[in-house]
């Protein structure tokens, strides 16, 4: 069991300083970054990145004694963190979410690659603005060319209302249970997103989150 979650030790890392910065336990080297691009991080909430993230999740664990638990554990983690931000997004709909979430850089043979960052990471830089800035002042410092996240107009019809987007989130916390009981071979468990996490919950339950440096 500790070998298979191994496999998931980057999982919601962000790593960033003088060497590099980078994803989910990836380091780029800053002289092979070639820019960084902003998103709106509430954007990147959607039902496919759910269904992506659990799929990448059971290609990279084998099927070996205490998968079933990890995927649980792998749901319950992301179930918490959507319920932070959803808790976050209801009491300030004003604010806003943008967060760099790719990264451009020289791959071998100076082809040009890139980096996303997963679901979890994604939902941790939302959850912490501070990281989130520091992240975007290092690259300045670094001089690394940055695209801005596009701006959508207040007028914009597709624009959801707040509580349109809490009833989105709240979809996706069933989701991703549903995504982890399916891997996980167990029956589908659904929990009720709408419930208040209770203190601590969230980051307690992905270790990996909280792992930043810089």
């Amino acid at each position: 069991m500790a070998r298979t979650l191994t496999m998931l030790d980057g999982l919601g890392s962000v790593q960033f300083g003088p060497e590099g910065l980078g994803f989910d336990g990836e380091e780029i080297p800053w002289e092979k970054v070639r820019g960084v691009r902003m998103h709106d991080g509430a954007d990147l909430l959607t039902s496919l990145a759910v269904e992506y993230e659990f799929e990448r999740m059971g290609q990279v664990l084998p099927p070996v004694p205490g998968r079933a638990w990890v995927l649980r554990k792998a749901g319950s983690a992301l179930t918490a963190l959507i319920r932070l931000v959803r808790t976050r997004m209801t009491d300030r709909p004003a604010d806003r979410h943008d967060i760099i979430w790719e990264i451009t850089y020289t791959g071998r043979f100076g082809r040009e690659k890139t980096l996303n960052a997963c679901l979890y990471t994604t939902v941790f830089l939302m959850l912490r603005p501070d990281v989130a800035a520091a992240l975007l002042a290092t690259a300045h410092a670094h001089g690394i060319p940055v695209a801005e996240v596009e701006r959508r107009s207040v007028e914009d019809a597709d624009q959801p209302e707040p509580a349109e987007r809490s009833a989105q989130l709240d979809e996706l916390c069933r989701q991703s249970e549903q995504a982890a009981a399916a891997l996980s071979g167990d029956g589908v468990r659904p929990e009720s997103c709408g419930a208040e996490p209770s203190p601590g919950e969230g980051f307690s339950e992905n270790p990996a989150a909280e792992r930043t440096h810089g």
